[in-house]
């Protein structure tokens, strides 16, 4: 090329760069979880399993888990592999009703495929047809990049709810003097 022919060339390729830079940074949002060890991806997944834990059905839940996915509650038993994490959820699904829940990332930290995170959540849940209370813990997941479905799913789950705070107690009323 001759060099009056290239002087057009750098003011396009810097202006093309300069337009596409934001298109190809919006492409990566928090939302796509396709980045492997990517933490905003990882912290993507556990919104979702937290919204899934809110609207979706049992099945939907457990689909978030590997096939042999583990679920670990206080006082249980490990809940291991869909079917099972399905077969413990279904009823609960059908007797409470969640009104509102979120997961919020502590420490996220990932190897490649796999990835460890720690956090708190927050829910407000009940019976169906009874009153519903405010729930609050801490959650340790463990995850695994599943790369025939573009995704991060659970691997284990621990959730250790904290104990509800005991209700204030009334004071007893004061005798009158003298009395």
């Amino acid at each position: 090329m001759r060099p009056q022919a290239r002087s057009w060339l750098i003011p396009v390729v810097l202006t093309l760069m300069a337009t596409a830079a934001p298109a190809l940074a919006a492409r990566r949002t928090i939302g796509d979880s396709n980045y492997i060890g990517d933490a905003a991806a990882i912290r993507w997944a556990m919104e979702d399993y937290a919204h899934a834990i809110q609207t979706l059905p049992a099945d939907s839940v457990a689909a978030r888990f590997t096939p042999d996915g583990e679920l670990l509650l206080p006082g249980l038993a490990t809940i291991s592999g869909r079917a099972a994490i399905r077969e413990f959820l279904a009823p609960m699904n059908a007797a409470f009703r969640v009104d509102s829940t979120s997961m919020a990332s502590e420490v996220v930290d990932s190897f490649g495929t796999r990835a460890t995170q720690w956090g708190t959540f927050y829910q407000v849940a009940g019976p169906r047809d009874g009153k519903s209370e405010p729930h609050t813990g801490r959650f340790a997941a463990l995850w695994r990049y599943d790369s025939r479905q573009f995704r991060w799913l659970i691997a284990r789950l621990m959730m250790q709810p904290l104990p509800s705070p005991a209700p204030l107690a009334t004071p007893a009323p004061t005798p009158a003097p003298g009395k």
